[in-house]
């Protein structure tokens, strides 16, 4: 069994259980690189949710994703703009950097779950770790991606 604590990100996604509810997700330390004010978000041609579009941030461009409702918005409506201002989280996922933008619920040292060593628990609650490789494949898999990500 699992014991200990790991760093990293918690994520809230709404919207992600059936009824509406919400879930945590766990961003490790080590792919968490920073927290940054959601840039403004220029769409790109051919891109599909979760991709919002791109957006420049910490001395680059990046392919920017949303969890939850976000994703499902385009960025031009209101419920995308309403991500705009808020924090969104860059990481490192496979293939390059990218923003995240969610809820941000807490940075720091959480308890790690005795039944799986890979998620975390914060006030009783099971957060499973973000599945960074999905996204990039999700970006990578967009007709765009070539001429946007080396």
């Amino acid at each position: 069994m699992a014991s200990g604590r790991l760093g990293g990100v918690l994520l809230r996604i709404r919207g992600a259980r059936e009824g509406g509810g919400a879930r945590l997700v766990f961003v490790p330390v080590d792919a968490a690189v920073a927290v940054v004010q959601t840039p403004e978000i220029t769409p790109v041609i051919g891109a599909s949710a979760p991709v919002l579009g791109l957006g420049a941030a910490l001395g680059g461009v990046l392919p920017i994703v949303a969890l939850g409702p976000l994703a499902r918005a385009e960025p031009s409506l209101p419920d995308a703009a309403e991500g705009l201002g808020r924090a969104m989280l860059v990481c490192d996922g496979q293939g390059g950097r990218l923003g995240v933008v969610a809820e941000i619920v807490k940075c720091g040292w959480f308890e790690v779950d005795e039944e799986e060593p890979a998620a975390v628990r914060h006030e009783g609650v099971l957060a499973l770790p973000l599945d960074l490789g999905v996204l990039a494949d999700e970006i990578h898999a967009s007709p765009w991606a070539g001429r946007s990500l080396g």
